[in-house]
This record gives C-alpha cells, sequence and structure tokens, in this order.
C-alpha cells in the first residue's frame, strides 16, 4: 500500500493492486483464489495509510499502545482484573452522577453575577473569586477573599467564608502543621467539650502550640446558645484564642436543608437518619474551612482524652510512612471518626464526597470507601493510640454509648458509672466539706465526675429536693472508687420525705423524714437487692445520713433515681 497522488490511496489486496481515489466507490476486488468479490472494502483487512504523515504516525503509535495495553490485561492475574474493572466501573458510574448534578444545578450558577467560576467536581460545588482589590497582607487576603460554593438546599447556594465563620479567634500568617477539628454540639445533662480542650492543651507543649490549631466548631442550629457557649468558651480560653491556638467557628444554617424528608435506610429510624445526615454537612463545612490552615487535618470527637506528647508521636509515626507509597488516612485510634487524619490537599475532594452522599451512609463508612477509590484498600492505624473515647451520653437523643479504646496510650481510667440515669430535676444539698472542686451535683448528674467529701462528722447529709413530687420505682447509691477503695459509706442511711403537694417542695420539705433503708458494707444502697417495697409514691425530698463519724472521706459516685409515670 503506497500513497497517491492527490491524496488518492494506493490499496494493496492480495498481491493486486487498484487505485482507489477519495470520494469514489470501489471497484470489484480481485483474492488468492481469482474471484472476484463485489461490495465493500470494509469486509477485508485493509490498512491504509494516509496521505498526512502525523495522522499515520499517531494511528501507528496508537496501535502500539493499544497492542501492548491488550498484551498487559491478557497476562494479569484474574483477581487483580477484576478489582480494576470494578474500580473502573465505580469511577465511570461516579463521574456521570457527578456530571448529571453539575448540569441540574447550572441554573443556579448561572445567576452568580460578577463573580468568576472555577468548577469542581461534587454536587455543584464551585469556587469563587471575588475581583475586589484588598489592602491587607496576602496571607489574609486569601483567607477573606476565597468562597468555598456547595450546594445541598436547592434554594439558597451555600458560601464558605472563613472570616464570617470564625466567632472568636484569630487566623495565622503561615501554614501550621496540623489542625485538630472538634464538631461538638450541646447534649442533654452534660457537657463533654471543656474536659477534651483541657487535655489537648495540657498535652501540648508550649513550642508546640504554634503548630496546632484547635478548631472548635459549633453546630447547634439555635444561635443564642450557640452564642452564649461560644462567649463562655472566649472567657475561659482567652490567651489561647487570641493567639490563634484556640478557633470558635460557627456555620450558618439555613443553607441546611429539610432533614426531615430523608429517606431511610440501614433500618434507622428517621431521627437517626437526620443527625448523621447533618453529622456529614458539618464534617464537608469543617473541611473547606480548614484545607488552608495547616499541612494536615485530624479530627476527633468532643469527648475524648488525650495522650501525652501526642503530636511528636504524630510526627514520628507520619516520617516513618515510606515515601513512595502516598497515604490517604491515618488512624490514631480505631473507634469511628475520633484520630483520622488527612492531607490539607485532601479536603476538598473528601468534602465534596461526604456532600454527595450525605444522606446515604454514616461519615466515617463513606470515609472508608473513598480509602479505597484512593487506592488505600487497608487501614493506616497507630497502636497504641492516642485517643480514649470518654463521653457515654450521646449527642442523638436518648443513645449512651459505652465503648473505649482499649489500646490506648496511656494508663487512664475508663471506670464509669452504671447507669448515667437522666435524673428527675432537683436542688442538692451537702453539709459534708468539698475536696478538690468535686462538687455534690457531680454524684446526680450524667458527667463522669463524682462527689468527694472530707472526713463526714455524724449527722452530715446528703440531700436531694425534687422540683416537683416524684413516684420512685428504684433507688440507686453507689460510694466508693476503684482507686480509694475505702472512701466509701461505712454508716449511712437513706430516708425519704414524702408530699401532698409542689407548694411543699423547698429545703424545709426535707424535715419530715422517715427512715426507708440503710447501706451496706461496700457503701452501696439498691432498693432492688435490699427488697424494698416500690414504687414509692409522692417523694418531694431524698437524704442520705452519716449514723456515725468515719475517719475516711467519702466518695458518692453515682445516684441514680428511676421513676414511673
Amino acid at each position: 500500500m503506497e500513497s497517491g497522488e492527490n491524496g488518492s490511496v494506493k490499496v494493496v489486496v492480495s498481491g493486486n493492486e487498484h487505485v482507489n481515489k477519495v470520494g469514489v466507490t470501489s471497484n470489484k476486488l480481485v483474492n488468492k483464489s481469482g474471484r472476484k468479490h463485489g461490495g465493500d472494502m470494509t469486509k477485508f483487512r485493509i490498512k491504509k495509510v494516509y496521505s498526512d504523515p502525523c495522522t499515520t504516525c499517531c494511528t501507528q503509535i496508537w496501535r502500539c499502545i493499544s497492542y501492548a495495553l491488550e498484551m498487559a490485561w491478557c497476562r494479569m492475574r484474574r483477581p487483580i482484573r477484576k478489582q480494576l474493572l470494578y474500580t473502573g466501573i465505580l469511577l465511570v458510574t461516579t463521574s456521570v452522577v457527578v456530571q448529571f448534578l453539575n448540569y441540574s444545578n447550572a441554573s443556579v450558577h448561572d445567576n452568580l453575577v460578577g463573580i468568576s467560576k472555577e468548577v469542581s467536581v461534587g454536587l455543584g460545588i464551585t469556587k469563587d473569586w471575588k475581583t475586589k482589590p484588598s489592602t491587607e497582607d496576602d496571607g489574609w487576603k486569601a483567607r477573606i477573599s476565597n468562597f468555598d460554593k456547595f450546594q445541598i438546599n436547592p434554594s439558597i447556594p451555600m458560601q464558605i467564608n472563613q472570616r464570617e465563620a470564625l466567632l472568636f479567634g484569630n487566623f495565622r500568617n503561615y501554614t501550621s502543621y496540623l489542625t485538630i477539628g472538634i464538631p461538638t454540639v450541646q447534649r442533654e445533662g452534660v457537657d463533654y467539650l471543656e474536659d477534651t480542650i483541657n487535655s489537648l492543651i495540657k498535652n501540648t507543649q508550649v513550642k508546640e502550640r504554634k503548630e496546632v490549631i484547635i478548631l472548635v466548631f459549633l453546630v447547634d442550629q439555635e444561635h443564642d446558645k450557640v452564642t452564649q457557649r461560644a462567649k463562655k468558651l472566649y472567657e475561659a480560653y482567652r490567651e489561647h484564642v487570641d493567639s490563634g491556638f484556640i478557633q470558635l467557628v460557627h456555620p450558618d444554617h439555613q443553607y441546611y436543608p429539610d432533614f426531615s424528608k430523608l429517606h431511610r435506610n440501614f433500618n434507622d429510624s428517621e431521627a437517626r437518619v437526620a443527625w448523621r445526615s447533618k453529622q456529614n454537612i458539618d464534617y464537608a463545612y469543617m473541611f473547606l474551612y480548614s484545607k488552608n490552615l495547616s499541612q494536615y487535618y485530624m479530627q476527633i470527637e468532643d469527648d475524648v482524652l488525650t495522650a501525652k506528647s501526642y503530636l511528636s508521636q504524630v510526627k514520628r509515626f507520619v516520617k516513618s510512612r515510606p515515601s513512595k507509597i502516598k497515604w490517604f488516612c491515618i488512624q490514631f485510634s480505631h473507634l469511628g471518626f475520633i484520630g483520622k487524619m488527612f492531607r490539607a490537599e485532601d479536603l476538598q475532594s473528601i468534602a465534596e464526597f461526604l456532600l454527595m452522599f450525605y444522606s446515604e451512609q454514616p461519615g466515617d463508612l463513606l470515609i472508608n470507601y473513598m480509602k479505597k477509590i484512593k487506592t488505600q484498600f487497608k487501614d493506616i492505624l497507630m497502636k497504641p493510640s492516642l485517643f480514649q473515647h470518654r463521653g457515654v451520653i450521646s449527642s442523638l437523643k436518648d443513645k449512651k454509648q459505652f465503648l473505649v479504646d482499649k489500646s490506648f496510650r496511656d494508663r487512664t481510667s475508663t471506670d464509669r458509672k452504671k447507669f448515667y440515669q437522666k435524673n428527675p430535676p432537683a436542688d442538692i444539698f451537702s453539709s459534708i466539706e468539698v475536696y478538690d472542686n468535686l462538687k455534690p451535683e457531680y454524684a446526680y448528674d450524667l458527667s463522669n465526675k463524682y462527689f468527694w467529701g472530707l472526713s463526714p462528722s455524724l449527722g452530715d447529709y446528703y440531700r436531694i429536693s425534687f422540683h416537683k413530687p416524684v413516684n420512685i420505682s428504684r433507688i440507686y447509691v453507689d460510694s466508693g472508687y476503684p482507686k480509694n477503695p475505702k472512701d466509701i459509706l461505712c454508716n449511712a442511711a437513706l430516708k425519704i420525705s414524702r408530699v401532698s403537694d409542689s407548694s411543699q417542695l423547698t429545703q424545709e420539705a426535707c424535715d419530715n423524714r422517715e427512715m426507708f433503708g440503710t447501706f451496706n458494707r461496700t457503701g452501696d444502697f439498691d432498693t432492688i437487692a435490699q427488697n424494698s417495697s416500690m414504687p414509692i409514691y409522692n417523694v418531694g425530698c431524698i437524704s442520705i445520713e452519716l449514723t456515725k463519724a468515719q475517719k475516711e472521706w467519702v466518695i458518692i459516685r453515682e445516684i441514680a433515681i428511676f421513676t414511673v409515670t
């Protein structure tokens, strides 16, 4: 086969030559047996060489590459071929969904006037740059001019502006090493956040605090509660907030969707689906907010303890990873979304992925899927872990979570209360001297703390005055602590006071007390263990009274009051 003049093509078939000019129907062809064949040339294995040398070269190169890929595919092991095939199908499907969603949101984005846009992959997410000049330094300018726009609520596009989202704190003019994100919501009857912040501050050396940003993300939807809580945190940690070590951030919740209209899956209740869906959007907001603050980003929960010298341990473990293998996620705890660390450069894509499937699955499961898409097929888990889960009362109503990390680096007590019962509203009074600010209220509330008093005398008491009469089905009192087994109620009795109406519910209502039972040798009281006659009605006060002075101090660890309607 040779090139003809004027762009003609010379075709060689079975040793016979036939010139076929461009645009002219082909004549009959002759095969080796001399028989003539009519019809189209495409029935034969005919090679064409076009007169354009560039086209010819590209065609030959493509054929060589295709042949090499075909040979490599054939020689590849079957499991690997299946894995690559499934990954390819997943990527193609995801791309189609993304393109469809981007197309459906095009009308909304077209309405943005005066802003130049760069569309990125994922649920209509765009980056916007304002063209208005700024007189401030370049680092601050980058933060206030870059907007990350993503849209969950179809009617309102969401904008993330770091300057507007920051309630208290200061941005740094350099990139830190690590941002630790703490999403937090007020829980019913207990607050673990300050213990978590105190643990981080205590275990971050002074010289290391310039490398770390603690990002407290207040995600409650009640603006007044958020403002009040943020002011309280600022007053408690003013020094660290002003230095940029701590930032208090809150999103604008007007952009969130109607969580009551989500479809259920995993057999979860509507409340749980709404809870975990909102969590995914909160996480995405945090990722987009944090992507230019530091080199790495780590997320924990607001009810954890931190190991000593955690930052040096993180740095050492990151440096130990092979440089040729690029990791996507490193885990410093195996529980939930605690201690997961990502590169800052990946936060944008993670946020987009969470937003795309925010109502489908919990965030930790979505991250596991994304790890595989990023070709990290095994978990990279540091042992022993650097974070310990301490909370019990979940941010989801009526849920309790007793999980602990048994591989936690530091030897801390994981002993907890037995019930974490939500007790009836009441006022607490005690004549026992308090030790180390461990107040009497701690034995009655949902916290992990307890009441610790100095050596009680004869007649000292611990009283619970209810706000309204209650009908009680069980009373449980636990004294002592594993580290201090002798600090128990050795000689004590439990008395109750009944009332006829709410007007008698004052501290004086505890004056008309009647004996109900005594504490056992281990310093505990349980109406079930003592076979007490229950329930008891119209109880206005419960009083624990010392029947004899004791040299040992006393710890009341938990008081649980179970009621009946």
